[in-house]
């Protein structure tokens, strides 16, 4: 309930029959079902042989936003545990389809454009009010769930920002925060 269960493992899990689900650059998630709750979650696996000290900084960084973030239009991860090779995050189930994929499909009308623009917005400005720079606003980061509402995930490029630090210090504001495809 505090987002302080107990201790989880692999063997905590079985995976369900499905594809992977892309989520974000690094790693992709698996649908499983919690072997005594019988309740399903997406586990996103990372190998830790990709992290070096400076991405073990920023994964914890990453990992403690994510804690933070409570509200509808974020996947919310729950928990978390790790084995010799890899970091699993655990989150709320979800749908596998992405805005990329309804763009890449063309079947998105005006009134779904508008609706999903204004929960963009929302979501957004829910993070700057906890003075989170969401960095990877794109279409792959953008799941539609089974209620037609957006979730936003991947985190990886996440910052919580030292407003104090920013007003002094412009060099801070200038470095490269921003995903490469989306840059205008």
């Amino acid at each position: 309930k505090d987002y302080t269960d107990n201790e989880c493992s692999k063997k905590t899990f079985v995976q369900e029959d499905s594809v992977p689900i892309i989520l974000g650059y690094v790693g992709k998630a698996l649908v499983v079902t919690h072997k005594i709750t019988m309740k399903m979650y997406c586990i996103k696996a990372i190998k830790k042989e990709i992290f070096s000290q400076s991405t073990i900084d920023l994964t914890n960084k990453q990992l403690d936003i994510m804690y933070k973030v409570r509200h509808p239009s974020f996947l919310r991860l729950l928990n978390h545990f790790e084995d010799d090779s890899y970091l699993f995050c655990i989150f709320q189930p979800i749908n596998e389809n992405t805005l990329y994929d309804l763009i890449q499909e063309r079947k998105l009308t005006e009134s779904k454009i508008q609706k999903y623009f204004r929960q963009i917005l929302i979501a957004v400005q829910y993070l700057h009010n906890l003075n989170i720079s969401y960095i990877s606003l794109e279409p792959e980061s953008i799941i539609i769930d089974k209620h037609d509402n957006i979730r936003l995930t991947d985190y990886a490029w996440s910052k919580l920002l030292n407003i104090e630090l920013n007003k002094r210090n412009s060099n801070e504001l200038g470095k490269k925060m921003y995903v490469n495809a989306y840059v205008p």
